[in-house]
């Protein structure tokens, strides 16, 4: 009689590209995976795992974050399973803040007073 070979894969992750989300923007994170199905994904970032918030949809593959803070950056790691495996890879978000385009104004009753001016400006991270 015929015979079926049922060829069972471990859960394996292909790809999990990092990110560099401006302030403010949203940004998405892909965790591409193969393997028998069903495959299970839980995303962490350290050793929490990431919950879903107003801000933050969480739906099996992908991470979504609506407004990035600068508080979102850090390592982002993807754990796929199966019933034959587990695998896990991290990520990195590292958020750029646009707001080095400063405006100050002075106003005109004060002009004659400023005779030179130095802005200094550090951004940290």
């Amino acid at each position: 009689g015929p015979y079926e070979l049922i060829v069972n894969v471990p859960a394996r992750i292909l790809s999990l590209p990092p990110a560099e989300p401006r302030l403010v923007d949203p940004v998405t994170l892909i965790c591409s995976a193969h393997g028998t199905y069903p495959l299970t994904f839980t995303w962490r970032r350290g050793n929490t795992t990431v919950k879903q918030t107003a801000e933050v949809f969480v739906s099996h593959d992908s991470l979504d974050i609506a407004n990035v803070a600068l508080a979102d950056a850090g390592t982002y790691t993807c754990i796929v399973e199966n019933r034959f495996g587990t695998a896990s890879a991290d990520t990195s978000v590292t958020v750029t803040d646009v707001s080095e385009n400063f405006s100050f104004e002075v106003a005109a009753d004060q002009l004659s007073q400023v005779v030179a001016c130095t802005v200094e400006v550090e951004l940290t991270t």
